[in-house]
């Protein structure tokens, strides 16, 4: 009984927490996007990109076992939404191994930033106002 107890609260706890981490990153002529889903099927999960809304969704479904004797895994679905603007799906790529996920979006050709200097002259008493 205790022990169910503990596990109830832990359950409840973790329950609702983000099953999947993401890193992203702004390259000269791409954003690369890595989600980390350990233990998800390829075909569980489903990535969209719409308006400037990169979403990655994963529709996990457990299996069904009779009278297991300990169950810990259930049928679950996440989603996570991150705002990637002026990416285009023209030439998009995506990988997945070992429990990554690796999408490669490329900037549309007119919005690629290109790093510009600004020089900073010596400090003179003129004013900005």
């Amino acid at each position: 009984m205790t022990f169910q107890l503990f596990d109830n609260f832990f359950n409840q706890f973790w329950k609702n927490k983000t099953i999947f981490l993401v890193n992203i990153y702004d390259t000269l002529d791409s954003y690369v996007i890595e989600a980390y889903l350990a233990g998800v099927s390829k075909r569980d999960i489903s990535v969209t990109y719409e308006g400037n809304e990169l979403t990655i969704s994963i529709n996990s479904q457990e299996t069904n076992i009779e009278n297991p004797i300990k169950k810990e895994f259930e049928s679950y679905v996440e989603a996570r939404s991150f705002v990637i603007p002026n990416a285009t799906i023209i030439k998009a790529k995506s990988t997945y191994e070992n429990g990554k996920l690796t999408i490669k979006l490329p900037k549309e050709k007119n919005q690629i930033s290109q790093k510009n200097l600004i020089s900073i002259d010596w400090f003179k008493k003129e004013s900005f106002f």
